[in-house]
């Protein structure tokens, strides 16, 4: 079955823009892995309380270095981004509880 995979670049500020594409993005979300549809949601900054319910259906986080440890926390759930070494390329991986560094 083929897959499709839909991107969306700065998805919180679409979601500013437009409360009901939280509600959209959730039912792809739910239903579309089942179908092959899968989400990749990438945004520089992540507001807490902005991803409107879309947390259960985001399998894998990635984060760069963030600024602040509370900017990691709601990024990957821990401050280890805020420590990431300042090169190009690093970043963590998070999948569940369990977080990888590269």
């Amino acid at each position: 079955m083929p897959r499709l995979l839909i991107v969306i670049d700065e998805f919180t500020e679409l979601l500013a823009e437009d409360s009901t594409i939280a509600e959209l993005l959730s039912r792809v979300g739910r239903l579309g892995r089942s179908l092959g549809i899968h989400l990749l949601l990438s945004t520089q900054r992540l507001e807490d309380g902005r991803l409107h319910g879309l947390e259960a259906h985001l399998s894998y986080r990635i984060a760069l270095r963030t600024f602040t440890a509370a900017e990691s926390r709601l990024a990957i759930g821990s401050p280890d981004a805020a420590e990431l070494p300042m090169r190009p390329g690093s970043g963590i991986l998070a999948v569940g509880g369990i977080r990888q560094h590269f």
